[in-house]
């Protein structure tokens, strides 16, 4: 079966129009989740025509039901109210993110068509649940769950290079959101690494502890140039040593201490191994700016948000500033997008929120 193939088909193969259905999934999941305060909203007030009619005084003077349990009706009212809301919120949420992985499964089928060497990610599978993660996403996008995982953010750097692809979960009803997946059966998948692995202009491999990762680690080490081999590290050095101690005979040079990577919030890496073409090893760490720390996402007002939404994600010029000396060693180079005046209207903007803030809170004081 052709590459192109196997990147177009699914486990999920009933999917017709995966574009269109997807949309409408991500449509769907708008709606659900606005209209959750709606429904919060006319719940209440539904309550509030219940209130009056059956307690206090009536029109005529007559004494309605006794004021005693008020206080009670009133916490029914709001649990009833909040949990029909945070319902119909979540099921949009899980809409929306349907949704998205359907979308996903037609950028797989222009994955195929892509002409360019690909980029291969290599990864344990149990692993893909700390790659759906959001690093450096606003509270407002987490809060939507439009937020973009770690992966697809590494997707977003790694694909203009060439088509970012993977092998897919055995058996998974939807694919993951980030690189495009193909699958293979048990049987082949070892035939079709070494042969993705011998055309790809980058092998990038997640840290993991399974056999089948330790597999793709000394078939890396064994097959392909040094320079075009990455590993992305965990930020705990615990996890790291276990690797390093398991596969450090792999490679010539073997391999360095490190000592963890910075706090990036809402991610499980910290930096980044690669090679020089003589096998001599450089780790370097994510240089993470103070409003991706997890203090940088608590003061970063939700109002920030048009940031991501406008001029691309937080994660993916981290992963370019750490990647540009593999990329200088194997002839490539990142596009660049030109200057946005947006980002000289959000720092305005921001000084100006925290010197009202700030001024406010004084102002209170006295």
């Amino acid at each position: 079966m052709s590459e192109e193939r196997q990147l177009q088909e699914s486990s999920n193969s009933s999917i017709l129009y995966p574009a269109l259905q997807g949309r409408l999934w991500k449509l769907a999941g708008t709606i659900f989740e606005i209209g959750a305060f709606f429904i919060f909203y006319w719940i209440l007030m539904l309550m509030k025509v219940l209130a009056d009619r059956f307690f206090g005084v009536g029109p005529d003077g007559e004494v309605l039901l006794s004021n005693a349990g008020f206080d009670a009706f009133i916490l029914v009212c709001i649990l009833v109210a909040g949990g029909a809301a945070v319902a119909t919120f979540l099921a949009g949420r899980a809409t929306h993110l349907r949704g998205r992985k359907i979308l996903a499964l037609a950028m797989a089928g222009k994955a195929a068509e892509d002409s360019r060497p690909p980029v291969l990610y290599l990864r344990s599978f149990q692993d893909d649940q700390k790659a759906a993660v959001s690093p450096g996403e606003s509270g407002l996008q987490m809060f939507t769950g439009t937020a973009a995982t770690e992966e697809e953010q590494l997707c977003r750097a790694l694909s203009e290079l060439g088509p970012f692809i993977t092998i897919g979960r055995p058996g998974e009803k939807l694919p993951e959101l980030g690189a495009a997946r193909f699958y293979v059966s048990h049987e082949e998948w070892q035939d079709r690494v070494r042969e993705l692995m011998n055309r790809s202009q980058l092998v990038v491999l997640r840290v993991g502890q399974t056999p089948g990762f330790f597999w793709e680690v000394q078939r890396a080490a064994q097959s392909i140039a040094p320079q075009k081999l990455v590993f992305l590290l965990p930020y705990s050095p615990d996890i790291y040593e276990q690797f390093r101690s398991l596969a450090a005979d792999s490679f010539p040079r073997g391999l360095p201490e490190y000592d963890g990577g910075p706090s990036l919030a809402g991610s499980y890496l910290g930096g980044v191994l690669h090679f020089e073409p003589d096998w001599t090893p450089h780790i370097l760490k994510f240089k993470v700016p103070f409003y991706m720390t997890t203090l940088g996402i608590v003061l970063n007002p939700p109002m920030w948000s048009f940031r991501e939404f406008r001029l691309g994600k937080p994660f993916v010029s981290i992963l370019k500033r750490t990647l540009n000396p593999v990329l200088r060693v194997n002839g490539l180079k990142w596009k660049w997008p030109p200057w946005h005046p947006l980002l000289s209207v959000q720092a305005w903007a921001m000084i100006l929120f925290w010197t009202f803030a700030i001024a406010g809170w004084f102002g209170l004081r006295r």
